[in-house]
């Protein structure tokens, strides 16, 4: 068994192009809660559930969003609902913008 030293070669200048491209993106545009935990799933059934009362009650979906992220204790979370609450003003749908993220 064997190493091919072209594939080791491959390996490396793809390496380096990921390394590149961090070093391309800005520092604040870059992904702050990658090895964070997502939401649990008792915090997601809480989310829908909340969000599920709140448009029955003829309470829009971007109302609704803001009242949610009013009732968040948790800075992270809150900036989530926020985000979510962004994309939906900035013309995606509501599928679109759960989709997005990787907590829902």
């Amino acid at each position: 068994m064997g190493f091919k030293l072209e594939n080791i070669s491959k390996i490396s200048s793809q390496q380096k192009g990921v390394s590149q491209d961090l070093q391309r993106t800005p520092l604040l545009e870059r992904e702050l809660f990658s090895f964070s935990k997502p939401f649990s799933n008792r915090k997601k059934e809480d989310f829908y559930t909340e969000l599920g009362v709140l448009l029955k009650a003829g309470v829009t979906l971007k109302e609704a969003l803001a009242l949610i992220k009013e009732g968040q204790k948790k800075e992270r979370h809150k900036s989530l609902v926020g985000l979510l609450e962004e994309n939906l003003i900035s013309g995606l749908s509501f599928s679109e913008t759960i989709r997005e993220r990787k907590e829902f």
